[in-house]
């Protein structure tokens, strides 16, 4: 999820937390800094495996997760993990914050870049129905003629192919001025 929309976006795992409560002294230092400066965080306390608390993390899209541990705290570092990449990197926790805000806004940048780059490469145009329906099948985005405000086109191509209309700026692949309906 891009950070600036997601719900959370940092989740703190505490890892042995209930045989070092060093851990979970630090963990509740860096949410109160990090909530500070208005970063949605959420600290997992619960008992479950390191496994599940990350798998649960990156099944609901946390843009970062920070690890903390024992072994971690003796040399006072935190691993942090970028959800986008999977990059990990060990940051000392008085640098953390800064690390955060970084990521967090490139983060946001690389997930924007890679959705332009992929809108971009798969908008393609047509002005053939049944090309229309084999590029749609492909996941494309397709660009056709159609006659404007005719809303029972619409249904109809949504009704054959489950494909439904879209707002696109121009910039990216103007229109073709001289083709006819793909359907009339």
């Amino acid at each position: 999820i891009p950070p600036k929309v997601a719900s959370i976006q940092v989740d703190l795992i505490e890892i042995m937390a209930n045989k070092d409560q060093r851990v979970s002294e630090v963990s509740n230092k860096i949410k109160s800094f990090l909530e500070n400066n208005n970063i949605r965080v959420r600290v997992d306390k619960t008992n479950k495996s390191v496994g599940f608390k990350v798998s649960q993390s990156e099944i609901e899209g946390v843009p970062i997760r920070i690890e903390i541990g024992p072994r971690d705290l003796e040399n006072n570092k935190v691993l942090i993990v970028r959800r986008d990449n999977i990059e990990k990197e060990y940051v000392e926790i008085d640098n953390v914050l800064e690390k955060v805000s970084f990521l967090l806004e490139d983060i946001h940048n690389n997930l924007y870049k890679q959705s332009k780059e992929r809108i971009q490469k798969n908008i393609v145009y047509t002005n053939s129905y049944e090309e229309f329906k084999t590029l749609i099948e492909k996941n494309k985005f397709v660009l056709v003629p159609i006659l404007k405000d005719d809303v029972k086109l619409e249904e109809k191509i949504k009704e054959e192919t489950f494909a439904t209309a879209r707002c696109i700026p121009w910039e990216i692949n103007p229109p073709k001025s001289n083709d006819i309906c793909i359907l009339t």
